[in-house]
């Protein structure tokens, strides 16, 4: 297939590049009126060769079963909201996706030979000296194979970019008057004019209860001070060396804001999000998270979709029930981080005598402020400290979302008016209630709560409500549950042509598979996604055979009767050790 897929760029780029010359020549000896008409005429031509091409295209599609009109949506998946005329091969490059792979242009050899060298000396104490050969031989044969592909890849290149589309790959690329990005919800493409962009993100930066510019960058001068605090720890014994070493910087990141924009919303919004990785309290913010993960549990928190379908199915509903959701509205820029950080020390130390890690009160509140407080981060070459709300992108972000949410929770219980279910996925609340008079009730204390946070609420329509990934539908026997996608949902996956791993494909299928196979609460809506399921990546280039072979593989995993082995048990059975190197056409189907 991808051989014929080769031949047939090849002969649409000599077919053009013919038709081209051969016009030039016939048009030197015309006038200009006679021009004109000939180009007329060639083009009502085209136009019905390719209505002709598309209509026999569509034909065998319904004759395969597909829907074309499923198909047809997902073709364009850009977003164009810049100034800037997009050519058909532009889009058509866009519409692979931002996570499309391609060859590398330039192939570092010394770093993949270090990487192999790395990965040899770390499996050899665990070898017997027969396998250290063997290893080491099969090593220098994969490194050989790497390099004579690299070599090749003019040959293999064509499978997965055709030549006009290389040479339109540099335009995007070098056009600094426009911001390509992915959108905040769904997986597509968005184009934007770099200013308007800028002008956006400025607005968001404007608020000065959240942000406050500064003149310079104090990254160096915190690094110094946060090294210092975790040293005076450490001498007092507070700090073992393992978590030492683990949470101390040596050196430090200034975290980068930058905006996706919201397309499904009016006048097209940006979210902000805090690019923290490599900062100065990066680690130190991931290990606290880790630490303090049990006091995001309660009962009303599911942890993911298919924990929110098991809390719905283990609750009794009777006929009389009004299903409706809650969602806060910017929850992370409005979290109130000094009234959240003394919830975490309220619970961390319920008695006088607690402690956490041996830290005290005071040491663990510096360390919560050290990493959600007085940010310094950066956009467009200038400088802010956000001062008040907690970054996306923050590893304890997640951690103070879920404390704070869970008071909140607590407090309008306490009010009065409790829905039958509550249950709530970060800032999004599901509940049921008898009457409409209490859901306005429960909307009107929730909005009552605490003034920084406001929420917006949705009821049931139809005997319908969605909510996450999840639509429900209410039934006679209970509450009926399939997949719902929301409308930004664009169906862009990875594609069969990308330079990706095999494994990436499969596991693309296999997750979404598993996902519908969870939610959908009857066979016959299980069959239905998979069909819906297999109707895209057909539109994505995957073979036939493969996408069955997929879901016969799944099935058999689900209905055998040998247990699956843990993660824990995994570990025991051997040591894992990992190398990396580029993907090559060469070895993209092996």
């Amino acid at each position: 297939m991808m051989r014929e897929i080769k031949q047939h760029r090849r002969n649409i780029y000599q077919i053009e590049t013919t038709y081209l010359q051969k016009r030039k020549d016939f048009e030197q000896d015309m006038g200009l009126i006679s021009r004109l008409y000939v180009r007329r005429f060639l083009r009502d031509c085209e136009k019905d060769e390719f209505d002709q091409a598309a209509s026999k295209h569509k034909q065998k599609l319904c004759r395969l079963g597909l829907n074309w009109q499923n198909i047809e949506n997902y073709l364009n998946l850009v977003t164009n909201l810049s100034s800037k005329k997009l050519g058909n091969c532009e889009i058509d490059l866009l519409n692979k996706g931002l996570d499309f792979g391609i060859l590398p242009a330039k192939f570092n050899f010394l770093q993949v030979r270090a990487n192999l060298e790395k990965f040899y000396q770390e499996c050899r104490p665990f070898l017997q000296q027969q396998h250290i050969i063997e290893l080491k031989r099969l090593l220098i044969n994969q490194y050989s194979k790497l390099k004579s592909s690299f070599f090749c890849k003019k040959k293999e290149d064509e499978m997965v970019l055709a030549r006009k589309e290389k040479e339109t790959l540099r335009t995007p690329s070098q056009d600094t008057s426009i911001v390509i990005c992915k959108p905040d919800k769904g997986n597509g493409v968005v184009v934007l004019d770099r200013k308007n962009y800028i002008k956006k993100m400025g607005t968001i930066l404007k608020d000065k209860t959240k942000f406050q510019p500064r003149k310079g960058n104090a990254n160096l001068e915190n690094l110094k001070k946060f090294q210092g605090f975790l040293s005076k720890l450490k001498k007092k014994g507070v700090l073992d060396d393992s978590v030492y070493n683990q949470i101390r910087p040596t050196a430090a990141v200034t975290p980068t804001l930058y905006g996706l924009p919201k397309v499904h919303k009016d006048h097209i919004p940006l979210r902000p999000i805090l690019c923290s990785i490599g900062s100065l309290t990066y680690q130190c913010a991931s290990w606290l998270s880790k630490s303090l993960k049990k006091l995001r549990r309660h009962p009303s928190t599911a942890n993911d979709t298919f924990h929110f379908i098991k809390m719905i199915a283990d609750h009794e509903l009777g006929c009389n029930y009004i299903m409706c959701s809650f969602d806060v509205k910017n929850l992370f820029t409005n979290i109130p981080v000094d009234f959240t950080v003394n919830l975490i020390l309220d619970k961390v130390f319920a008695d006088k005598e607690s402690k956490f890690h041996d830290l005290n009160r005071t040491e663990l509140r510096k360390m919560l402020n050290w990493t959600c407080k007085n940010t310094v981060l950066q956009f467009n070459e200038k400088y802010y400290t956000q001062v008040d709300g907690v970054a996306m992108g923050s590893p304890i972000a997640p951690l103070m979302a879920d404390v704070f949410m869970n008071w909140l929770i607590d407090n309008v219980n306490k009010i009065g008016c409790s829905p039958q279910i509550i249950c709530r996925y970060v800032d999004d609340i599901f509940c049921t209630f008898d009457s409409k008079e209490k859901i306005d009730q429960f909307f009107y204390n929730l909005n009552k709560v605490h003034s920084n946070v406001s929420f917006s609420k949705e009821v049931e329509a139809d005997g319908q409500l969605a909510y996450l990934d999840v639509l429900l539908t209410k039934t006679e026997t209970g509450i009926e549950s399939t997949t719902y996608r929301k409308n930004t949902h664009t169906g862009l996956y990875n594609k069969w042509e990308s330079l990706s791993p095999l494994q990436y494909k499969k596991s693309i299928i296999q997750s979404l598979l598993h996902r519908s196979y969870e939610i959908c609460s009857s066979y016959q809506l299980i069959h239905k996604e998979f069909h819906n399921i297999k109707s895209c990546f057909l539109s994505k280039g995957y073979p036939d055979w493969f996408i069955d072979k997929q879901i016969k593989i799944f099935l058999n995993k689900r209905h055998e009767n040998t247990p699956t082995k843990t993660k824990k048990e995994r570990r025991l059975t051997f040591e894992e050790f990992f190398f990396t190197c580029p993907i090559l056409a060469k070895h993209l189907y092996n």
